[in-house]
């Protein structure tokens, strides 16, 4: 959002997916989500641990029965790749302070908002709001999915995505 504003000229289409404009207009995080990610006694556990405790903040329990090998691959990156925790903490820090609303109807590019329909770190209501605000945008809310549709949807993810690049393409 930040980039297709301050710099539309470099924007030729944009995907925004599972985001917010922020601010008071906005779907605050749930007060359980907020708790889950500035948990400090999450940073006191194996960073196996939290990645396990992440993965229903990703995705539904019927993907996680479905994909325990997913789940496992999701662990093992996360082990040898780990994120910090302060790292998610600034992230939600940096959710709660953004704020686009106002801007968004500035925005000009051909706007794909997508979003999976059971997210619990990003409300849905947040992208129907980033849609409604963006001149043209166009809307797809992945049913059943979650934060991590892009994996428990992958199918109707990549369609959306492939449709849209198809039809905005750049000239020349």
């Amino acid at each position: 959002q930040e980039f297709a504003l301050r710099y539309p000229g470099k924007v030729i289409s944009l995907i925004l997916g599972c985001t917010t404009p922020g601010g008071a207009n906005s779907s605050p995080p749930t007060p359980e989500s907020t708790a889950f990610l500035f948990d400090p006694e999450r940073g006191k556990l194996p960073v196996e641990e939290r990645a396990r405790q992440t993965a229903p903040w990703l995705w539904g329990q019927e993907f996680i029965d479905n994909n325990p090998d997913v789940v496992e691959q999701y662990v093992a990156v996360t082990a040898e790749y780990p994120t910090p925790l302060h790292g998610f903490q600034r992230q939600g820090q940096a959710i709660m302070g953004h704020d686009t609303y106002d801007r968004l109807p500035q925005i000009k590019a051909p706007t794909l908002v997508i979003a999976g329909s059971a997210d619990r770190l990003i409300q849905v209501e947040n992208s129907r709001l980033l849609a409604s605000r963006i001149p043209g945008a166009e809307l797809v809310i992945l049913e059943n999915a979650g934060h991590g549709f892009i994996t428990d949807a992958q199918e109707e993810t990549g369609k959306a995505i492939m449709d849209f690049l198809r039809r905005h393409r750049a000239s020349g």
